[in-house]
């Protein structure tokens, strides 16, 4: 099945948790149509090796629709979990 939607996901460092969900939720909630799916790239998936800029230059622009994540206080600490 062909993707009909990208999104590019591009946040903060402190707030990859919350890219990372976010990704997880929009990818399930498309596969529940089975007709269209949904991709979606965080800029933390850059390929080692590759040139950054680059990279975030080509996924943007092959993207549908652009998210950008930056919460005044991250969701989630390593040391105590996710922020409730």
């Amino acid at each position: 099945m062909p993707n009909d939607f990208s999104v590019f996901v591009s946040h903060r460092n402190e707030d990859r948790f919350l890219a990372r969900r976010l990704k997880a939720r929009l990818e399930y909630l498309s596969s529940l149509d089975g007709q269209r799916s949904v991709e979606c790239f965080v800029c933390e998936e850059i390929p080692g090796g590759a040139e950054w800029r680059q990279w975030m230059i080509d996924d943007t622009a092959k993207a549908d629709c652009l998210i950008f994540i930056r919460t005044n206080e991250p969701l989630y600490n390593a040391s105590r979990g996710p922020r409730r």
